[in-house]
């Protein structure tokens, strides 16, 4: 008899049946069933009583929002800015105080309506940490030279990786753990490693970066930690001295304000952008520290000048963008700046770097989406602010920006409120550096409703992919005249690509999502004389996640090949794998597709001699390709 029949039938026996053939037992049972439901009964009440009283017993914020005189502050060099932090607290205070948020239900499901104001309010918070993974053996080759992996989004502008490569060794962080591995094809093994937590920090891992020095004797790791000293997130800069990979030693550590955000190398420098955000219920004008990002380099903790800060007229968050510039082989300070309010996306080019704001502009009739992009050069290692300028709509991530010959290049999603109605589209806009205007743009490009999902630039041209759900067309704009922009599209296509890659001889790659959700879409786009068509595409199904972080993806335009992490659904549920794609000039072939332990985000891989070097999170693995 089949388990499900008998299950069927057992369930139509009559209970006092089973009393009668065994009344002692029966009697018994019961009494223990009756004790575990009402236990369970007991816990779930204590449960949502301790629930209720956490949602909804009443509270006051606006004790510890409270208004202060701030006279007393005139002749501090900060009293602008605390003018305006005690404003923005007060702002706070008022949607409280008008009974907007009475209680923690309120403020949770009030997340959404008021953006960052619950963290505003609280500020920073802990997270967890792993243990380390590996030991390392001993072999080690002083002579190397330093090759580039990542695909830098500005030519001469270094960003920071979890891999960095020389002609002789691969170095790849994993969690938090610095592995040194030989470039020996099938024989390479893990020749040298660095355990970083054992500084006793409560490092953020996961956002960890590096950097390889050009003489290849010098690893730069950022770690973001917690503090609980003052309950604030900071970022540490840690020179490892890795001449011998046997035994990386630290050289030097500098530690700064904020959690960090992003970093670069340019000129012999290192710029670190990191996010400070000070809580409004700890804010003490008194006390410089609880309101003013702080630098240690060494000697203590010490204030970013007022003059070296930036703020809109009117602050939409006391959250700061911190800009600090170091010397790359000393970690001296040459520099500070700080943007409160502009904690949006970052961009950074060969002389300046970009910061966002986005903010909503009102009308009698309908409310729009806006962002102030302010800007700060770097070229003469100093920081020097020059400007901003105001554009509609909201900036998808950093890919929306380019600095090219003079001209800022920006695309952003347009977004207008009415009543019960939002409208979407697309603007491209051209901003003049000399004078901060805009000189060119198109507006509406996009069908309405549709979002901006990736966008590429590349010299004269732009590549723009837009989306509703899962069809999209993909845009190509030539830039070449600024007096007569043209553009074209492929059309609605099915799904839509999350990232865009220029390869070599003009054709474009799009890595997103397919027809259907679950499917992960490569797809390569030619421009013609009449628009922009799809040439051939790529496709798995079963896709559980994929790597949409461009930084993470191995990308090699001489050969058009391009790699990436995915977890795929498979017999014995997710398996966790790296893909690596070729384009011929006619398909997309798939040279490898093997398991690799390990988040998406967090895998990368090198092609070298015809074999690829695939790192996950605790696995690493080569495989010839040709």
């Amino acid at each position: 008899m089949k388990k499900k029949d008998l299950l069927g039938m057992m369930s139509f026996a009559d209970e006092k049946y089973v009393k009668e053939a065994d009344p002692d037992s029966a009697a018994k049972k019961h009494k223990k069933s009756r004790f575990k439901v009402g236990l369970i009964a007991a816990c779930v009440s204590c449960a949502a009583v301790a629930c209720a009283l956490y949602l909804f017993l009443p509270f006051s914020v606006t004790e510890k929002l409270k208004q202060v005189d701030i006279s007393k502050y005139a002749d501090s060099e900060y009293y602008e800015l605390i003018q305006k932090m005690n404003t923005y607290s007060l702002s706070i205070n008022s949607i409280y105080a008008d009974g907007n948020i009475k209680n923690n239900f309120d403020r949770i499901m009030s997340g959404i309506k008021y953006g960052n104001l619950i963290d505003e309010v609280l500020g920073d918070s802990k997270f967890e940490v792993d243990e380390p993974l590996y030991a390392a053996p001993p072999s080690y080759d002083e002579n190397e030279s330093y090759v580039e992996i990542t695909d830098n989004q500005t030519a001469g502008v270094t960003e920071g990786d979890l891999i960095k490569r020389s002609d002789k060794y691969i170095y790849y962080l994993s969690a938090n753990t610095l592995s040194i591995y030989s470039i020996n094809g099938e024989e390479s093994t893990r020749i040298g490693s660095y355990n970083i937590y054992e500084n006793n920090k409560n490092y953020y891992i996961e956002l960890y970066e590096m950097y390889l020095s050009q003489d290849c004797r010098t690893v730069i790791v950022i770690a973001p930690y917690y503090n609980p000293s003052d309950s604030t997130v900071k970022t540490d800069i840690i020179a490892l001295d890795v001449s011998n990979p046997c035994e990386v030693k630290e050289k030097a550590i500098v530690s700064v304000a904020g959690a960090y955000k992003s970093s670069r190398i340019a000129n012999g420098n290192i710029l670190l952008i990191t996010s400070y955000r000070p809580s409004l219920n700890k804010i003490d004008f008194d006390n410089e520290k609880t309101f003013i990002p702080q630098i240690d380099c060494g000697n203590g903790e010490e204030s970013i000048p007022a003059d070296s800060i930036i703020s809109p007229d009117e602050l939409t968050s006391t959250c700061y963008t911190v800009i600090t510039m170091l010397d790359e082989t000393s970690l001296d300070v040459k520099d500070s700046a700080a943007y409160i309010s502009y904690l949006d996306d970052i961009y950074v080019s060969n002389s300046n770097i970009y910061v966002t704001r986005q903010y909503t502009e009102n009308t009698d009739e309908t409310s729009k989406t806006m962002t102030e992009i302010n800007y700060i050069c770097y070229a003469e290692d100093k920081l020097e602010n020059k400007g901003s300028i105001s554009i509609e709509g909201y900036i998808k991530d950093r890919y929306s920006l380019d600095e090219y010959n003079g001209i800022l290049r920006a695309v952003t999603t347009t977004r207008k409120y009415g009543y019960r109605k939002t409208i979407t589209s697309a603007n491209l806009y051209c901003i003049s550096l000399e004078d901060n205007s805009i000189i060119a743009q198109v507006v509406a490009f996009a069908p309405i409703g549709e979002t901006v999902h990736s966008v590429r630039f590349d010299g004269d041209a732009a590549y723009v992919c837009t989306a509703v759900v899962v069809t999209d067309p993909v845009f190509f704009f030539d830039l070449s005249d600024l007096n007569n922009i043209t553009y074209k599209d492929t059309g609605n296509i099915s799904g839509f690509s999350s990232s865009l890659i220029n390869l070599k001889n003009g054709y474009l790659l799009g890595i997103g999502v397919g027809d259907m959700r679950g499917t992960l879409k490569i797809e390569v786009y030619e421009e013609t004389a009449d628009g922009v068509q799809p040439v051939c595409k790529y496709e798995t199904k079963e896709t559980v996640g994929y790597s949409s972080d461009y930084k993470s993806y191995y990308i090699d335009r001489e050969n058009n090949m391009v790699g990436l992490g995915l977890n795929t659904y498979g017999k014995n549920g997710t398996e966790e794998e790296y893909l690596l794609v070729m384009f011929d000039g006619y398909s997309l072939r798939e040279l490898v597709k093997t398991s690799l332990a390990g988040e998406p985000e967090y895998k990368r891989a090198v092609c070298i001699d015809g074999y690829v070097y695939m790192f996950g999170t605790d696995d690493f693995k080569v495989i010839k390709v040709f």
